[in-house]
């Protein structure tokens, strides 16, 4: 989850993944977040094999949860082993990420999209 998404959420209330060994396609949904303002699931990036799940997401209370603390480092939710590298190509680079969450706010070239 991104940080501007976290902070439309508000506080993350229960967080649900996929056990460790769950074989999952490209978009396969892989876990549940519950927060104060929208209940989403979460969708695989990539096609693959989970290998571990953040444990602390599942035990965290109320509104302490590191996906609205950290979700960049410690919000982390799972670690998937690709079974189709070619797949990574399909993802947009962390500044063109960072080019769609500015918007309108955004200053200089438009950065690069995979």
């Amino acid at each position: 989850m991104s940080d501007p998404f976290q902070l439309l959420a508000n506080a993350v209330i229960n967080c649900w993944l996929a056990n460790p060994g769950t074989v999952l396609k490209i978009e396969d949904p892989f876990g549940t977040v519950e927060a104060e303002k929208i209940n989403m699931d979460v969708l695989s990036p990539v096609s693959g094999k989970i290998l571990t799940i953040n444990e602390d997401l599942l035990t965290a209370r109320r509104g302490l949860s590191p996906i609205n603390s950290d979700p960049y480092s410690s919000g982390w939710m799972a670690t998937i082993k690709l079974s189709n590298p070619a797949e990574l190509k399909t993802l947009y680079t962390p500044q063109y990420y960072a080019y769609l969450e500015a918007g309108k706010n955004w200053t200089g070239p438009v950065p690069p999209m995979h």
